[in-house]
């Protein structure tokens, strides 16, 4: 599965996160790329996140532009270019 794009990271994040409470996806990790212009998840959601991060899964980024954001205090590394 994948997700199309928007601004709504919230959204994309849950799928990420639904993804990982499957049998398929259990013990994946998850790459987001993106040009990371939308907001940093709900508090719900970074529990959610660091959750995962206990059970061994790794948030990654691939940043696409140079844009500012936050997302280096919720993912595990983000590589910009």
């Amino acid at each position: 599965n994948g997700f199309t794009g928007g601004t709504d990271g919230e959204m994309m994040l849950g799928f990420a996160l639904d993804a990982l409470n499957t049998d398929n996806y259990s013990m994946a990790d998850v790459l987001i790329i993106s040009d990371f212009e939308f907001n940093l998840p709900f508090t719900a959601t970074r529990k959610e996140i660091e959750n995962e991060k206990k059970k061994g899964t790794r948030f990654y980024g691939l940043q696409i532009g140079k844009a500012w954001n936050d997302y280096d205090k919720v993912l595990d590394k983000i590589w910009k270019i």
